[in-house]
């Protein structure tokens, strides 16, 4: 059995964005499919939102932020943080060696924190996209990038390197 990257969907060239564009990471996909099984998460499509999709924004606190919908003030966090329980639940078993997420995104922002907002559309503060919050709790140890880093080779090499010493190890350690 390969090792497992899980990668946002968008990047792994699926349609998933929320205006529809692709933004697939063809060469970061085709690098990594050389030795691990790509998993493609999207957990706000898994959650039921439509492609295309109004903006999100993060709003509240940066410790604890809301997904709000730009034009129609809708909140969907409960519905997107119910189906990023039950991902990550199928994620801790398949014992993923990395994680390849969407930089600038509401719930995959991993590496550079996203701007949370006010009620009234003021910076208060940064945070991760909430996917991104839940696997650094779930699974510390699982290295994270996003796409803006792997565009350079060096890094994309030296993640895979460690993802495949991370799948060699037998005693991979996760928070349950």
């Amino acid at each position: 059995m390969r090792p497992v990257i899980v990668m946002s969907a968008c990047l792994a060239g699926r349609r998933t964005r929320y205006d529809g564009r692709p933004v697939y990471a063809a060469r970061i996909v085709e690098y990594l499919a050389r030795d691990f099984d790509i998993v493609a998460v999207c957990p706000e499509v898994a959650a039921g939102l439509p492609v295309p999709r109004e903006p999100i924004n993060l709003e509240g606190t940066p410790f604890s932020p809301t997904m709000i919908g730009v034009q129609s003030r809708t909140d969907y966090t409960f519905r997107v943080t119910g189906r990023l329980i039950e991902i990550m639940e199928g994620l801790l078993r398949q014992r993923p060696a990395a994680f390849v997420l969407k930089s600038r995104s509401p719930t995959c922002a991993c590496v550079t924190p996203i701007p949370v907002y006010d009620a009234y559309g003021r910076e208060i503060g940064r945070s991760l996209g909430l996917f991104a919050r839940f696997i650094r709790r779930r699974m510390p140890d699982v290295p994270l990038s996003d796409e803006r880093i792997l565009a350079d080779s060096a890094a994309l090499e030296a993640l895979a390197r460690v993802a495949l010493a991370r799948a060699a190890t037998p005693d991979q350690q996760e928070t349950p």
